[in-house]
């Protein structure tokens, strides 16, 4: 069940992304060094597929949050793995150790010291997080099926 969630969510970010411009991969310049670059070259309008990126950003943060504002959480019926920014989030006030109530099982995992919520997704920590689950889904993978 796990193992078939896994892959689904792989398969359909990697279609995702896969659609995507290769320069959208890459982390976005602020919206000022944009405009500075355009006044540099005398561009008074931003690229197109810069223009693309941002529209299909804004689109999937507003999706994001609309979502995890109707979100209700239940009881969990198997383990849950939480990717955590940092020891020092446990104190957020975002309770983040309270979903342990709602699952059989719960394991928590923390990048390094001083990563935020914000920063989590970004170089240079989205190769800890990408190792992180990494490691989660293989030992996931290598545990006997229905049993947790």
């Amino acid at each position: 069940m796990v193992r078939a969630q896994v892959r689904r969510v792989s398969t359909r970010a990697g279609r995702m992304l896969s659609s995507l411009p290769s320069s959208a991969l890459r982390p976005a310049a602020p919206i000022s060094l944009r405009v500075g670059e355009n006044k540099k070259t005398n561009r008074t309008q931003p690229e197109q597929g810069a223009d693309a990126i941002v529209q299909f950003r804004t689109r999937v943060q507003r999706a994001t949050l609309a979502a995890a504002r109707r979100y209700r959480p239940g009881p969990f019926a198997g383990p849950i793995s939480q990717f955590l920014p940092s020891r020092e989030w446990l104190n957020s006030g975002f309770a983040p150790l309270a979903w342990r109530a709602l699952a059989q099982s719960a394991e928590e995992h923390f990048g390094p010291a001083g990563c935020t919520g914000a920063q989590m997704l970004r170089e240079p920590y989205a190769q800890v997080f990408a190792q992180l689950f990494s490691q989660r889904c293989q030992h996931l993978a290598e545990r006997p099926r229905n049993k947790f």
